[in-house]
């Protein structure tokens, strides 16, 4: 019997140390929801924990799926190189890993590039068609505000991730702190 609830024991104690081994999200560059005005080659993921080779991430635009040169994956990083600086627009970045504790996790991160673009002198015919073509895309793009909104739920779920976790381990400690002041009580009776 003793034996029974020391294995009880162990497990018990053992169970909320594998939930650890999780790795979630921990940063990024650019960030959640972030707006890049620079010249933008990489994308760089950290994780909270280790992370195992064969993840992977991948990246599109509202038109098409991109093309990484080189994705590098380390103890708990994954840097994504670009084979020249992403134009304007709105990009995901979908990333897939496998934990240290063998557990595949998956994601998405949202942001847009805008850069202020050189301006060369023009001819004002050129002057005319680009305010033309201005208005066209301000009819047809999306407001900067209503883009930072949608944005915003997405940052909202990387964080409820990250609760989660520290839920689910804080209510299987609960468990294991009842089990251990059931088994106490069971030997306290006994004798």
């Amino acid at each position: 019997m003793k034996k029974i609830i020391l294995l009880l024991v162990v497990i018990c104690l053992w169970a909320p140390l594998s939930v650890l081994g999780h790795s979630s999200l921990s940063s990024s560059t650019p960030a959640e929801g972030e707006r890049v005005e620079q010249p933008l080659e990489e994308i760089r993921l950290e994780f909270g924990g280790g992370i195992e080779q064969g993840s992977t991430m991948s990246i599109k635009n509202e038109e098409e799926s991109l093309e990484f040169e080189d994705i590098a994956v380390s103890e708990q990083e994954m840097v994504g190189t670009l084979s020249e600086a992403l134009p304007n627009g709105t990009y995901t970045v979908t990333w897939e890993i496998i934990s240290a504790d063998g557990h595949p996790l998956s994601g998405e991160i949202l942001f847009e590039v805008e850069q202020e673009s050189v301006e060369e002198p023009v001819a004002e015919e050129r002057v005319e068609d680009q305010a033309t073509e201005e208005e066209e895309e301000a009819v047809s793009d999306p407001q900067p505000g209503e883009e930072q909104e949608a944005a915003i739920p997405e940052a909202a779920d990387a964080s409820e991730e990250s609760g989660t976790n520290w839920l689910v381990t804080l209510l299987i400690g609960a468990a294991v702190i009842l089990l251990l002041i059931s088994l106490y009580g069971l030997f306290v009776k006994k004798r």
